[in-house]
């Protein structure tokens, strides 16, 4: 019985009987050889194994199948048009993206105009508010014998002063002046009374012991007042040392 050698291109096996072969159901393709073969053959060109493949189909062949191969002119070209719907799909995107860039910019840009033109006028009601706070105290200063005034009553044996603040200023202090005067109008004697906190357009009171002689007149005069709110100094001896503005408190 003949028996042949296989072998699969790396390395051989066997030997062989036919009936051993059609058990490893190997192709029409394999190599085989036997004693008296001048070399290696395909088994379909070896006449005793020709029943092992009987009924068998023809081998494989590219250009006989129905599919085009993968990288053939057709998947190419479906790959190209891939591509290009890819590049058509990205350029859309970025037009887009500057269209939103573009979009948000403007808002940006408008915003940012609309906080300088805010700020701005922010700034002018904040310099006007200044220049008029300024100018509303340069006018109490000057206008202060109009705004501050001083009352004094005689009642059941004691003396109610009342310090009067028409300004737009917190008094921080008001002092008077209380002069005792004889029949003669002569100053018999004198004394200082004080106020504290007199509000804006408002009072306070002070109340001391009556000490005047029944032939005595009394009479009261303001003779200083502090406001830090208007920079505001009045008093004896007192000069800012500032031309125009003498009651000016630095």
């Amino acid at each position: 019985m003949t028996k042949y050698y296989l072998h699969d291109g790396v390395r051989q096996s066997g030997p062989f009987s036919v009936d051993e072969l059609k058990e490893k159901k190997i192709s029409s393709e394999a190599r085989v050889w036997t004693e008296g073969m001048s070399g290696w053959k395909m088994a379909g060109e070896v006449e005793d194994l020709e029943p092992l493949f009987a009924g068998m189909p023809p081998p494989f062949e590219a250009q006989d199948a129905k599919h085009a191969p993968l990288f053939g002119p057709e998947s190419m070209e479906a790959a190209k048009k891939y591509m290009d719907d890819a590049r058509k799909y990205m350029d859309d995107g970025r037009k887009k993206l500057s269209r939103w860039y573009g979009t948000i910019g403007g808002i940006a840009a408008v915003l940012l105009l609309l906080l300088i033109i805010w700020n701005g006028r922010q700034t002018a009601l904040i310099l006007s508010s200044i220049k008029d706070e300024k100018a509303s105290k340069r006018e109490m200063r000057d206008s202060w014998p109009t705004s501050l005034k001083v009352d004094v009553e005689q009642s059941g044996g004691k003396l109610n002063v009342t310090f009067i603040n028409n300004s737009n200023f917190l008094m921080n202090e008001m002092k008077a002046s209380i002069s005792y005067m004889g029949s003669n109008g002569a100053i018999n004697r004198a004394s200082v009374v004080a106020g504290y906190n007199v509000p804006p357009h408002g009072t306070a009171s002070a109340q001391l012991a009556d000490g005047s002689y029944s032939n005595e007149k009394v009479t009261i005069q303001l003779k200083g007042a502090t406001s830090a709110q208007a920079e505001f100094r009045l008093g004896e001896n007192y000069n800012s040392r500032e031309p125009g503005d003498p009651y000016h408190m630095h």
